[in-house]
């Protein structure tokens, strides 16, 4: 049963969604990129300017002004003015950018490539009229910053390392033992490391047990600071209440936690989840899994129950003779 799990989460995150244009604002959980005043053959204007939201599907960070993207930011259209405007997918034919460093690439296609997302379709390349992804042939298609995605050990239970890698930072989590009992105490090593070469503010990890029916339990939050590369120091390099490894220039931050199980632990099948958000990264998350058991037989006790029933046996054999 743990296999196909394994299978089934490797393929899941592959899918890519487009877009949504909706009639009022985008639901949660999901990001506005821009309005448009109908759904095809129309221009487009700051979010809620006109009553239909382009909606990306998760929480993504955008721009969307006079000027150039901004370093590590990927450009995906144009406009000319910020609202009521036609659009281009040439980068600064028009003075408005639409951004994001959520994006690798952003290309014009007939249709999107696996792993693509389309984001609007337009009438033509440049000075162009805007529709829903499809309508037109010249869609705009953004590819994800890195196609990594949490894996669970194929043993299952726990024990093993998920990670999480792009462009800023590299987590991963590991749970220190495959089995515990009810109402014990789970222990997991976080790693976070700073892959990026720039400033992000301050990245949040947020870490809590999820049980077999989905429900979270003792969640808790702590600050980082962001200290890249290129302004690396020692004195910089500090934690919240973690260990520090410094691995060649970068601030490793090695998290030692531990959550108890709740009271009426249910059996089965538990994760210890780290969400980590940055103001230029979003919400991402890892998880490790381990099981909640009745029992745990450990093998040495086997051993030693062996060792004495043979020591038993040759005591017996010699007080026979």
């Amino acid at each position: 049963m743990r296999w196909y799990l394994f299978i089934f989460l490797i393929i899941i995150p592959m899918v890519m969604a487009d877009t949504t244009i909706r009639n009022g604002t985008c639901n949660v959980g999901e990001t506005c990129l821009f309005s448009m005043y109908q759904i095809n053959d129309s221009h487009i204007g700051n979010c809620n300017y006109f009553n239909y939201s382009v909606c990306y599907p998760a929480t993504i960070p955008i721009t969307y002004s006079n000027g150039s993207c901004a370093a590590g930011y990927t450009f995906i259209l144009s406009s000319y003015t910020e609202n009521n405007s036609h659009v281009s997918a040439t980068v600064d034919y028009f003075d408005y950018s639409l951004c994001s460093d959520n994006f690798s690439s952003c290309n014009l296609r007939v249709a999107c490539n696996a792993g693509e997302q389309g984001i609007v379709s337009l009438y033509q390349t440049d000075n162009s009229h805007v529709s829903e992804v499809g309508n037109y042939t010249n869609n705009i298609c953004c590819a994800n910053v890195t196609a990594v995605v949490p894996v669970v050990p194929s043993g299952g239970g726990g024990g093993g390392s998920v990670q999480k890698k792009k462009d800023l930072y590299d987590v991963s989590i590991h749970v220190k033992k495959n089995k515990y009992l009810p109402e014990s105490e789970v222990s997991a090593t976080i790693k976070l490391i700073n892959l990026g070469d720039r400033p992000d503010k301050d990245t949040i990890i947020t870490y809590y047990l999820v049980d077999p029916s989905g429900n979270n339990f003792s969640e808790s939050k702590e600050q980082f600071y962001e200290v890249p590369p290129s302004v690396y120091n020692k004195e910089k390099c500090e934690s919240v209440g973690g260990v520090i490894e410094l691995i060649s220039g970068r601030c490793v931050y090695k998290l030692e936690r531990i959550i108890a199980l709740p009271t009426n632990t249910s059996l089965g099948d538990w994760s210890f989840n780290v969400d980590y958000y940055t103001p230029l990264q979003g919400d991402i998350y890892v998880y490790d899994s381990f099981e909640v058991v009745k029992k745990i037989y450990e093998p040495y006790w086997l051993i030693l129950v062996a060792i004495i029933l043979i020591y038993g046996l040759e005591k017996w054999r010699i007080f026979r003779k």
